[in-house]
């Protein structure tokens, strides 16, 4: 005997809600929601097919399946599934779904803390970087502490802020911009090896804020540099990688160096063509042209409506 023949292999979910309620699911794109007995959402998902997608649900079996999709079967109590037009119908409506209702078992989509804002600031002396969850941008939400009062530069009233976003992604948003900055500083300070640069760019975690003194031995004015990153960050122009890749390969040329260089390269270019220029088209389909930024409710419905119209679908993978 094997010792799979001492366990019931019988599909758990037609015994548990019976096969009548499989046999008229229609052959047609829609979601589907799994709800406990409880009536509180477990599951959100979209299909091309709805009959075969949840026939797969319907024939899991015990020691068949991963420990989260046989928990989640062990609780479902009620199936409901709505017909549309297309898959990228069904999609739109998933993400809705998910946003609104946060079920246990969808994972993708549910949370916006994995949404960042980037933010630049324009001081006298030199522009401060941050990352932020919020659209405001807000890099000093409480300047009357002394903690803050403390930065460097000191917190200063109506300065002029620039908010790029949101980008989803946790480690390429970070990993992307402390590379930028990483770049950045060897170009202005012409350090000859990135061992030289500041403790807070040579730790694995981007700094949530960093101050960056522009220098005044710079080649290029402070605008002109706001201006490169302004054209970056849009999405525009890829011209400030090319700048400060120049820049640095002037000040030091070693293979240490060079093999740096196009690690950190490498990083940006895949940030600009997967991040930057799919949200310059997705800008361009918004409502309001006006502004550049978009929300983190607005995103993934985004991503789904421009990824028909992208040459480049590998590049620009769905959520």
């Amino acid at each position: 005997m094997h010792i799979s023949d001492l366990f019931d292999t019988f599909p758990f979910l037609e015994r548990k809600l019976g096969p009548e309620i499989f046999e008229d699911i229609p052959q047609e794109p829609g979601i589907y929601r799994f709800y406990d007995e409880n009536e509180l959402l477990l599951y959100v998902g979209k299909a091309k097919n709805l009959r075969r997608r949840l026939f797969s649900y319907k024939r899991a079996k015990p020691g068949k399946t991963s420990r989260k999709e046989a928990a989640m079967i062990s609780k479902i109590h009620r199936i409901e599934y709505d017909i549309l037009e297309s898959e990228h119908e069904a999609i739109l409506c998933e993400n809705y779904w998910i946003r609104e209702h946060r079920p246990e078992f969808n994972y993708a989509n549910k949370h916006t803390e994995t949404y960042y804002f980037i933010t630049i600031q324009e001081h006298q002396s030199g522009l401060t970087f941050g990352l932020s969850m919020n659209p405001s941008g807000n890099l000093y939400p409480d300047s009357d502490k002394p903690l803050y009062r403390e930065l460097h530069p000191p917190f200063e009233q109506n300065v002029e802020k620039k908010i790029y976003g949101c980008f989803k992604g946790h480690r390429i948003v970070r990993t992307s911009l402390g590379a930028l900055l990483q770049l950045l500083w060897m170009a202005e300070y012409e350090s000859v090896s990135p061992h030289y640069l500041p403790v807070q760019l040579s730790r694995n975690l981007t700094p949530m804020r960093f101050y960056f003194p522009v220098s005044e031995k710079s080649s290029l004015k402070k605008d002109q540099l706001t201006d490169m990153l302004n054209d970056w960050f849009l999405g525009d122009s890829f011209e400030i990688v090319d700048y400060l890749r120049t820049r640095i390969s002037i000040a030091d040329d070693s293979l240490f160096t060079k093999t740096f260089l196009d690690e950190s390269t490498e990083i940006l270019s895949g940030f600009f063509q997967r991040n930057l220029e799919r949200y310059r088209m997705m800008r361009e389909s918004i409502p309001n042209p006006k502004s550049h930024l978009i929300h983190q409710h607005e995103l993934d419905d985004l991503m789904t409506k421009i990824k028909g119209k992208d040459p480049s679908p590998g590049l620009f993978p769905m959520p």
